[in-house]
């Protein structure tokens, strides 16, 4: 459980609850999560989704249809919940992230995490394009078999990022997971004290 958020990944989250206000939905779901690696626009994920033919204009556009909501919805802007099934996803992309022994978490795992999830919309609508979890993940493998963790170009350059005194550099006292803390949950905080889900933990134990 030692991984950490890629730069690119905080924003994708961050763009997820945006996605969530600007559609009016009062929660945010896996499908906020797909469209906040669609707005984006780069990173591993969308170069897989890429690869494997995926028109990601078309994909948005079906998401938007189904989820927008045709009422005007009074949310608080500051305390937008998480579904169910969008925890989930946010705690399946450690043990991603562990199977593949990436020490970074990147949009790549996220995507994968959100695939586990059979009932979620993204599955279903790439699933009728015959592109599922195992092909996604072996895409991968073939096309990053190496891959970098998805930090922007220059931070990969060693102009930000990773390098001292950088702004997206944490500091002792300040939270390392800033986005998921605006979710509402600390995700690295409940892995260290063992407050994850039962099911979570007992997978973490089995890959040990």
């Amino acid at each position: 459980m030692d991984s950490k958020f890629s730069p690119r990944i905080k924003d994708v989250l961050s763009y997820s609850k945006e996605e969530a206000e600007r559609l009016g939905n009062s929660a945010i779901g896996t499908e906020h999560l797909f469209l906040g690696i669609l707005r984006e626009g780069e990173g591993i994920a969308v170069d897989i989704l890429i690869s494997l033919g995926v028109d990601l204009y078309d994909i948005r556009k079906n998401i938007e249809r189904e989820i927008k909501s045709d009422t005007i919805t009074d949310l608080d802007q500051n305390n937008i919940p998480l579904q169910r099934s969008a925890e989930r996803v946010l705690k399946l992309i450690y043990l991603e992230a562990k199977a593949l022994k990436n020490n970074t978490i990147d949009t790549s795992h996220l995507l994968l995490a959100i695939l586990k999830d059979d009932k979620s919309m993204v599955t279903q609508i790439l699933e009728d394009q015959t592109i599922d979890y195992n092909k996604v993940k072996e895409n991968l493998k073939t096309l990053f078999p190496k891959a970098q963790a998805d930090y922007p170009s220059e931070e990969r350059e060693g102009k930000g990022g990773m390098s001292g005194g950088s702004k997206g550099s944490s500091t002792r006292g300040k939270s390392e997971t800033p986005v998921l803390d605006n979710f509402g949950i600390d995700i690295t905080k409940s892995a260290e004290e063992g407050t994850l889900d039962p099911i979570v933990v007992e997978r973490l134990k089995l890959n040990d």
